[in-house]
């Protein structure tokens, strides 16, 4: 086995250091929709082994469908290309305004009242062609009887990513520290 070692039981590092009781989930872009839904799972199961989704952090949620009227003109060009890609990234899709997936608020969606944590942050891209959609989540979500603590971060003048581009920049640093502040008193 190249000096791989087998283990049939528990990780002796994890049971020592991790609090399974606290566990935080968080993601950009497609990795924000895959919080969401892991977290939309944590609420709908049970998920053993004392395990407990406490926050979510999603940060430029690729959230699509309905009308995004926030978007200047490039934003709502972008944003026909990412629908037009979406059933080659979900071959079967029903399209984006009742797809899940990709629309959380999406009519026939899993009620966002079942969110599995007590607490989320959203981080939007003030130029995000997607901001109209994130902006809407936070809405149902203040909506819809989830009982947790919301928390907003904009990046104003800024679009999806831009911290991956400019990392150094005051508002990625802003974002930064947002996220880090926020995951230190969950």
């Amino acid at each position: 086995m190249g000096g791989m070692a087998i283990t049939t039981g528990e990780e002796p590092w994890l049971t020592a250091h991790a609090d399974f009781g606290r566990v935080h989930v968080g993601g950009e872009s497609a990795g924000a929709n895959i919080a969401h839904h892991a977290a939309m799972r944590a609420g709908a199961e049970e998920l053993g082994h004392g395990v407990k989704v406490n926050s979510l952090v999603l940060i430029h949620p690729y959230f699509l469908g309905g009308d995004s009227s926030e978007s200047d003109e490039m934003g709502m060009a972008l944003m026909r290309e990412l629908v037009r890609l979406w059933p080659v990234v979900c071959p079967g899709t029903s399209g984006c305004d009742d797809d899940p997936w990709i629309n959380p608020m999406a009519d026939g969606a899993p009620s966002l009242a079942v969110l599995g944590c007590r607490r989320a942050l959203v981080c939007i891209g003030g130029k995000d062609a997607m901001r109209g959609r994130g902006k809407l989540y936070c809405e149902k979500l203040k909506e819809c009887g989830w009982q947790g603590e919301l928390e907003i971060w904009g990046a104003d003048g800024q679009g999806h990513g831009f911290h991956l581009l400019s990392p150094t920049c005051m508002q990625a640093e802003g974002q930064l520290r947002a996220i880090a502040e926020f995951l230190s008193h969950g």
